[in-house]
């Protein structure tokens, strides 16, 4: 999750979550595809699952000698990129389930959540510049085309 000096990640899939030590200039921003797995893990985390993903921000964040609580934290993401597709079975409402995963977290670990920009239709694109704090989001939405015409 560290980085020093300047730095920007840049996410275009899935839920970013960001954090941002202001005083050290340290961050990072994880992109999980998924709530969690379907079956428990035995392997190391694994940073596509929220759950996994804020096992790794917590390692990095002991790592650092820092605390959970001297970050800033952004949350996105949740929107339905499939609109016109119906899923059955542990793939149905994704989207939900995502943005149900990042409020269990933020209120699981307390985070200092000052910005929030979740669900809706399309995906969003995130760049994240560490030496500044400073998240830039583009929501795109979903054009629909007429097949009909």
């Amino acid at each position: 999750m560290s980085s020093f000096g300047p730095a920007n990640f840049i996410s275009a899939a899935g839920n970013p979550i960001v954090m941002w030590h202001e005083k050290r200039l340290i961050g990072g921003m994880c992109h999980y595809l998924l709530p969690n797995r379907s079956m428990p893990h035995r392997m190391a985390p694994d940073g596509r699952y929220a759950d996994e993903a804020i096992e790794l921000f917590m390692r990095e964040i002991s790592a650092a000698n820092t605390e959970l609580s001297e970050y800033q934290v952004k949350i996105f993401g949740g929107g339905n990129m499939f609109p016109r597709h119906k899923r059955r079975g542990k793939y149905a409402n994704v989207p939900s389930k995502n943005v149900i995963a990042a409020r269990e977290i933020v209120k699981h670990y307390a985070l200092n959540v000052i910005g929030v920009n979740l669900g809706g239709v399309g995906h969003r694109q995130i760049v994240f510049d560490v030496w500044s704090g400073d998240v830039w989001v583009r929501h795109v939405g979903i054009q629909h085309s007429d097949s009909s015409a």
